[in-house]
């Protein structure tokens, strides 16, 4: 199958956001969503693009790896960039990533990010 990308090109604002993702999706693009309650998804994702993201309330959650059956283990290396991004209460970021950006970042109350390597990750660059 190939791989395929999901948009939604006009979604602005949401309160709670949770997707587990097939594999041959590999990117994920929510070009105009300025502030969500809660966000997570859960994928082999290569490509996340939030880039009017500026306001999670609550959590916000990436994974390309997953201790479950579903979705298998990432295939793919995420570089997330959060150009936007204020302020959150909880970041959690899992799996095979090569760059995290979150440039404009000025409240948090909790950060964790989880790395599980494989082969495929080099290197890991966080700008914060």
């Amino acid at each position: 199958m190939p791989d395929l990308e999901a948009s939604t090109p006009r979604l602005a604002i949401a309160d709670r956001i949770d997707l587990l993702l097939p594999a041959y999706i590999r990117s994920l693009e929510f070009p105009a969503l300025e502030r969500v309650g809660r966000i997570g998804f859960d994928g082999n994702l290569s490509t996340v693009s939030l880039e009017a993201l500026r306001t999670v309330s609550r959590t916000f959650r990436i994974s390309n790896s997953s201790n479950t059956l579903w979705p298998p283990a990432a295939e793919t290396t995420m570089s997330i960039s959060l150009p936007l991004l204020e302020s959150t209460s909880i970041v959690s970021f899992k799996g095979n990533m090569s760059s995290l950006s979150l440039p404009e970042l000025t409240t948090i109350k909790t950060y964790k990010i989880i790395l599980i390597q494989f082969q495929t990750l080099n290197k890991m660059a966080l700008e914060y």
